[in-house]
């Protein structure tokens, strides 16, 4: 078996001082912007975008969305995919069988938006389509069914 040698950096990591945030940092190389700056990379990132908006008058994301009008439509079967396990047939009967409603509020939802799947977070079974304000607020109570009946309890007086 032949031996592939790497050759290691010769480079030597430096403390430098961003000329934009004032922030020391560490670098291997002198990274000079195009008006002969050293930036931190947080600031060179800003500079970036910031130069991409004047040029094209949009932020790359927003170039890439009006040029790929399905992107919001993928991302959002691939989310639910990836983190569900659900097709977007199956979110559509969920959704269906709860009337188009949120399941708590039995609010409608937005126009542009869609209800956020609600999920147990130890088993990973979907319980339920929620509103945005309803799924905050099973977080906001840690999903504990003490927490809820308390909240209860103190609404009622």
């Amino acid at each position: 078996m032949k031996r592939i040698s790497r050759k290691r950096s010769s480079k030597r990591i430096q403390k430098v001082t961003c000329s934009s945030c004032g922030k020391n940092y560490e670098t291997k190389g002198r990274r000079k912007c195009s008006d002969g700056l050293l930036r931190c990379r947080t600031c060179r990132n800003k500079r970036q975008r910031r130069s991409f908006v004047e040029k094209h008058g949009v932020s790359q994301y927003e170039k890439y969305q009006k040029e790929n009008p399905h992107y919001r439509k993928r991302t959002r079967e691939w989310v639910l995919k990836s983190r569900y396990r659900l097709d977007p047939a199956e979110y559509e009967s969920l959704l269906k069988n709860q009337g188009d409603v949120c399941a708590i509020c039995r609010g409608k939802q937005f126009i542009g938006h869609s209800f956020c799947v609600d999920h147990n977070h130890e088993t990973g079974e979907v319980r339920g389509l929620l509103c945005h304000k309803c799924n905050r607020a099973l977080g906001a109570f840690q999903e504990s069914t003490e927490v809820v009946e308390r909240a209860l309890h103190y609404l009622r007086g």
